[in-house]
């Protein structure tokens, strides 16, 4: 909502505020509707452009495809996985039951995962 010299537009039952600040006379939840959709149209090639920009096909395939750990990377990956296991192990032995505890394995179980996807995308 534009807020013009401390001006706020009081609205009414049957209107609304659009995207710009405008209050609208609603004509039926069809125009509602309507003129939000029109508003998204306007500004979604902000989001699309922005995702165009950000993640090129080199990214994405290095992203969703498979990488073929080498020897080293299988000893290397191994390490990591037995390191988590260890402290999930002291985590579970240490901290009382309890939903913070959990949220503590599973954040533990999340950084293994980003450190052998580390390993395996970035050789």
């Amino acid at each position: 909502m534009t807020i013009y010299n401390n001006f706020i537009p009081t609205i009414g039952s049957n209107q609304y505020v659009d995207a710009y600040g405008h209050v609208r006379e609603k004509e039926n939840i069809y125009d509602c509707v309507t003129g939000l959709i029109a508003n998204f149209n306007n500004i979604k090639h902000l989001f699309t452009r922005r995702i165009e920009m950000t993640l090129g096909e080199k990214d994405l395939l290095n992203r969703f495809t498979y990488h073929a750990p080498s020897e080293r990377d299988v000893v290397d990956h191994e390490s990591i996985r037995n390191f988590g296991l260890d402290l999930a192990r002291i985590l579970n032995d240490v901290l009382p039951d309890s939903r913070e505890k959990s949220l503590a394995i599973t954040k533990l179980e999340e950084a293994i995962m980003w450190a052998n996807a580390s390993l395996a995308r970035n050789k």
